[in-house]
């Protein structure tokens, strides 16, 4: 569950519409420039080791608040991923 939960987390963090993540990214991306720190928001590989120490830190100091976070963050890459292979199986072929 863990390894879905990254892979969620920085997904959401670098790709996803949810508001307002966009508008910081924009900001972010605006500050930094092309500096390190942007190619870290736009590196998925980067980024993912950053959020995988994050939680890992959260689940060693709040494991109470992690546990809940990283079920909820897996069971939406989950539902997403499954989502996605679904709409390519059913997808007429022309």
């Amino acid at each position: 569950m863990f390894v879905l939960a990254v892979f969620r987390a920085t997904r959401l963090l670098q790709r996803d519409d949810v508001p307002p993540l966009p508008a910081w990214r924009a900001k972010l991306m605006d500050r930094y420039g092309s500096s390190v720190w942007s190619a870290l928001l736009d590196c998925p590989w980067c980024l993912s080791v950053w959020v995988a120490a994050g939680l890992l830190l959260l689940r060693s100091a709040c494991p109470r608040v992690a546990q809940p976070l990283i079920t909820v963050l897996a069971s939406s890459a989950v539902a997403g991923v499954v989502t996605e292979l679904l709409d390519v199986i059913t997808e007429p072929r022309s």
